[in-house]
């Protein structure tokens, strides 16, 4: 899965979970602090990572390939059911 994505961060591997701000912050410093509008945020968590991506600005997008239904009415920017899928969102 890593091929699909430039950096690849691991909440048991550094010792922060999501939604944790630091956690995204560890990520964004991994990144080399890029502009924050070049940053998608794929997960499958609507909190910890939809929610935890939209607090720290940046975008965010729900791997839900069981296409199942958003019961809190959190807003993730783009939703894909295929991590294929992420090559056609234009971010």
């Amino acid at each position: 899965m890593e091929h699909f994505f430039e950096v690849v961060v691991v909440s048991d591997e550094i010792g922060l979970a999501k939604p944790d701000p630091k956690f995204f912050s560890h990520a964004y410093e991994a990144m080399g602090r890029p502009d924050k509008n070049r940053v998608l945020v794929v997960g499958d968590s609507l909190i910890s990572d939809i929610q935890g991506a939209k607090n720290f600005d940046f975008a965010a997008c729900w791997f839900n390939p069981l296409g199942k239904p958003n019961p809190n009415g959190w807003r993730p920017d783009f939703e894909i059911q295929s991590l294929e899928e992420v090559r056609g969102i234009g971010h």
